[in-house]
């Protein structure tokens, strides 16, 4: 079946003068590896470019953004969102900025993820879902903290979800 306007709505995602955009069209809707040389190019500019290249400018250099303390506020300018957001733009999940971003967010929760007990409340759910997300992103899979929240998340769900 043939999707109106699909083709020219992919040639405009195609001449974004965005990266991140062109990047995510050529690997997410045309099937282009992420290796192959088009997709490579793109991400190559992901991290020079706006907004990608602003929201890595406020990176503070022990990996966080506006308060070591405070990573979920401000809400979008704090560690959290900009993780999230670093990580929805496909910034390379190797990148300096995001695997230092990502220890920050795996020591900011870590007491509470270590004080967590099976059964037992953690934190808000769609929290760590999102901090799940970026953590993986990053290739933190076999860390123990990502691995508790994993054990959580899916006991949570279990139990009907309450966020």
């Amino acid at each position: 079946m043939e999707i109106p306007f699909y083709q020219e709505t992919l040639d405009w995602l195609l001449a974004s003068r965005v990266p991140s955009i062109r990047y995510l069209a050529l690997t997410r809707q045309m099937g282009e590896s992420e290796k192959g040389k088009a997709a490579t190019a793109a991400r190559a500019e992901i991290a020079g470019q706006d907004p990608v290249a602003y929201i890595l400018a406020q990176q503070a250099p022990g990996g966080y953004w506006n308060s070591p303390k405070h990573y979920y506020s401000p809400k979008f300018t704090s560690s959290h969102w900009s993780m999230l957001l670093l990580s929805e733009l496909a910034l390379d999940p190797a990148h300096p900025a995001m695997q230092s971003g990502a220890d920050h967010m795996l020591r900011s929760l870590e007491a509470d993820i270590s004080a967590y007990q099976p059964g037992g409340r953690l934190l808000w759910i769609c929290l760590l879902g999102n901090w799940l997300r970026y953590q993986l992103y990053c290739g933190r899979l076999a860390d123990e903290r990502v691995q508790i929240v994993i054990r959580y998340i899916c006991a949570d769900v279990a139990r009907g979800c309450v966020c």
